[in-house]
């Protein structure tokens, strides 16, 4: 089966269109409480902020945001007020010449005799700095369920079905024993940003990382979601392959994975109080976590369940054969489990980039 990856473009253009018509919404608030004239604040407002947000989210001067990361607090605290501050003072002053240009003033006015106060400059940090940790507690908490809190989905109980893909880092045991479990956090962490991009890109929610595992899910109320997350299992490899050069030369050891692919009906729930979490229950999940310890001797691969395959179709290039049956405790029946291999993988020892829009 032939699949697409979903519109990933449209939802982050859609995150960054609500920042900037928040952006010029709180602009146009204190203009019209400063000012008494609210659409000067919408053409200041995003030149004097979002500058700051973008700088927050590295999408610009990205080593300098490293480097401020690795000062001390007081150092940080003090090297952010000062970039902040350029780049308000920056953005404002480039929104000023935008202002009388399109007034029609004589060009030779200078700009700082129409430089924003400095209450102007202490409200846009706030609305930066809200906006920024808006992003940042989505990012922490994974998009979809970020958003599933705030619009209170699972508040109650919900039944779905679902698509898993559990992904465990073979040999971070051993690497920790060698190397230290501070060297070992950053050997996954590594892998766990590698991972990211096919997951993201094949529109798949990573609702947990448990130690050196991650879980992945999809919604199957989208029929083509089950074939995506099998293609974002091949993806998540051929990527690792991509890496393995810079992996070994960074951590001495290329990175292998093994991958669980579980679906069947679960139930979501909202738990917590202090700190809350979107949760699953039920037998299918338990499965997941039964399973993947059934299949540790097997080492790194793809492996699938014949209930997952059921409900997903396998991309052009991939093939499955037979694992093994396995009698997994309080489950009446046994649970049939396949491996997945890519034709190219086997062909070329790497995934090559485009075998899945090629096959």
């Amino acid at each position: 089966m032939d699949i697409t990856p979903p519109k990933r473009l449209r939802r982050e253009a859609l995150i960054w269109l609500i920042g900037l018509v928040s952006t010029a919404a709180a602009g146009m608030l204190y203009s019209y409480v400063a000012f008494n004239s609210a659409m000067l604040g919408a053409l200041y407002a995003p030149f004097s902020i979002m500058p700051t947000i973008l700088f927050e989210r590295g999408m610009f001067l990205n080593r300098l945001r490293q480097w401020t990361a690795s000062l001390s607090t007081p150092a940080y605290v003090l090297a952010k007020v000062l970039i902040f501050t350029a780049l308000f003072i920056i953005g404002s002053r480039f929104a000023s010449l935008l202002h009388w240009w399109i007034e029609g003033a004589d060009p030779r006015i200078t700009i700082r005799q129409h430089a924003p106060p400095w209450t102007a400059w202490l409200y846009s940090m706030a609305v930066a700095l809200l906006l920024s940790a808006a992003l940042r507690v989505r990012e922490l908490l994974g998009r979809s369920i970020f958003t599933d809190i705030v619009l209170g989905r699972y508040r109650r109980p919900v039944e779905e079905n679902r698509i898993f893909l559990y992904l465990d880092v073979t040999g971070s045991t051993s690497y920790a024993q060698r190397n230290g479990p501070t060297a070992a956090a950053s050997y996954i962490g590594r892998i766990f940003k590698i991972m990211s991009e096919p997951v993201q890109d094949w529109g798949g929610a990573i609702d947990d990382y448990i130690g050196d595992a991650a879980l992945v899910s999809w919604p199957l109320r989208d029929p083509l979601n089950g074939a995506r997350c099998l293609q974002c299992a091949f993806d998540v490899i051929r990527k690792l392959d991509k890496h393995t050069p810079d992996t070994i030369r960074r951590f001495g050891q290329a990175p292998e994975v093994r991958i669980l692919i579980h679906a069947g009906a679960v139930v979501r729930a909202e738990i917590g109080v202090d700190h809350h979490k979107i949760s699953y229950f039920g037998d299918t999940i338990n499965m997941v976590g039964k399973l993947e310890g059934e299949i540790k001797p097997l080492g790194p691969g793809i492996f699938v369940t014949e209930d997952a395959l059921a409900l997903a179709a396998l991309p052009d290039h991939a093939e499955a054969a037979h694992c093994g049956e396995y009698e997994i405790k309080g489950l009446e029946r046994a649970v049939v489990l396949k491996t997945l291999t890519s034709r190219a993988r086997a062909a070329t020892g790497r995934v090559q980039i485009g075998d899945a829009a090629a096959a």
